[in-house]
């Protein structure tokens, strides 16, 4: 009983960082960092892309879509939660890309980004984790790797103080 308790704790820790820390990194890959990865990935999937929106705004747009639909599936009738969240995700997730107005691979960040800070939502975390998001997503995007472990330790020394 206890390592099951340990397991859950532990995935919620691993959720907790996926959700205010993966924007930002996917952010300083695609910014700073393409070298990392084998030519051919980084030239089809972490190239800036000829997308209309530059990455921070794709990841804001995403987001917004994405909390609209989690909105919105509190307030349709239960019977019919998972035929519009599914349609409406795919069919503006699909649209969105063919439009090219946000790349693919970003699709698929804000979708595992959402999924692990839905695993959170209890408590007051929702604002405090928005917060954070985006604060690394900005961190990320503009001061790389190093900005995001200075973010990461002042984030920890102010949680222990």
């Amino acid at each position: 009983m206890k390592s099951r308790r340990f397991i859950i704790r532990l995935i919620r820790f691993f959720s907790w960082l996926l959700s205010i820390g993966l924007l930002g990194v996917y952010a300083t890959v695609v910014q700073f960092h393409q070298d990392w990865f084998p030519h051919k990935f980084s030239k089809e999937l972490l190239s800036q892309s000829n997308t209309l929106l530059p990455l921070p705004l794709e990841m804001i747009f995403l987001q917004f879509i994405f909390d609209l639909l989690s909105e919105t599936s509190l307030r349709i009738p239960i019977s019919t939660v998972l035929l519009v969240s599914l349609i409406g995700a795919i069919v503006v997730g699909q649209i969105s890309v063919d439009a090219k107005i946000v790349h693919s691979l970003s699709l698929i960040i804000v979708g595992i980004n959402f999924l692990a800070s839905m695993s959170l939502t209890a408590g007051g975390l929702w604002g405090v984790m928005s917060f954070l998001r985006y604060l690394f997503l900005f961190i990320g995007y503009f001061f790389g790797i190093t900005g995001m472990s200075i973010g990461f330790y002042l984030l920890s020394y102010i949680w222990h103080h």
